[in-house]
C-alpha cells in the first residue's frame, strides 16, 4: 500500500510493538474487530489528521485508518479494503469515508486569508445586519 491512501475506515489504535507502529481495531461487519498493525502515517485521529509519532503509552486513540477500497460494493452492503498491513478486510459501505484534502489551491488560501482579514469589519451590527438580510433574501445562495 502506498503511503497515502485516499478512504479510511474508523478505527481505535492501541500501542504496536514498535514506537513507529499502531495496532489498529476495525468494526467487522459481524459484530467483531479486525485486528492489525500499521505504521503510524497510516493512522489518523478524529479530525483526520495524522497521529502523533511518540509512543501512546497504554492509551487509546480513535480515529481513521487510511484503507483502498479494492472492489465494487459487494453484496449486503460491504466492500472490499486494503488495509497497510496487506490484509484485505470486508467493511460496511458507510464505514468507508474519503479523506479530506488539505486545501493548497493559492486562490482559495488567499479568499480565506481576505475573510480572516475582514472579520473584525463583518462583526459590527450593521454590516452583520446586511449580511444576515442578503442571506435571507437569496435563500443563501450566491448566484
Amino acid at each position: 500500500m502506498p503511503d497515502t491512501a485516499d478512504w479510511c475506515v474508523p478505527a481505535t489504535f492501541t500501542r504496536g510493538g514498535f514506537s513507529h507502529e499502531r495496532k489498529f481495531h476495525v468494526p467487522a461487519p459481524d459484530g467483531g474487530t479486525y485486528t492489525g498493525i500499521a505504521q503510524v502515517y497510516h493512522c489518523l485521529d478524529g479530525t483526520f489528521r495524522p497521529l502523533p509519532a511518540e509512543d501512546p503509552g497504554d492509551a487509546e486513540a480513535l480515529g481513521y485508518l487510511a484503507v483502498r477500497p479494492l472492489e465494487p460494493v459487494l453484496p449486503h452492503g460491504l466492500v472490499l479494503v486494503n488495509c497497510p498491513d496487506g490484509d484485505n478486510l470486508e467493511v460496511d459501505t458507510d464505514q468507508l469515508r474519503p479523506v479530506p484534502k488539505p486545501v493548497d489551491d493559492l486562490r482559495v488560501l488567499r479568499l480565506h486569508a481576505a475573510i480572516l482579514a475582514a472579520l473584525p469589519y463583518i462583526q459590527t451590527p450593521h454590516v452583520r445586519a446586511t449580511l444576515t438580510r442578503a442571506v435571507e433574501e437569496t435563500g443563501g445562495r450566491a448566484g
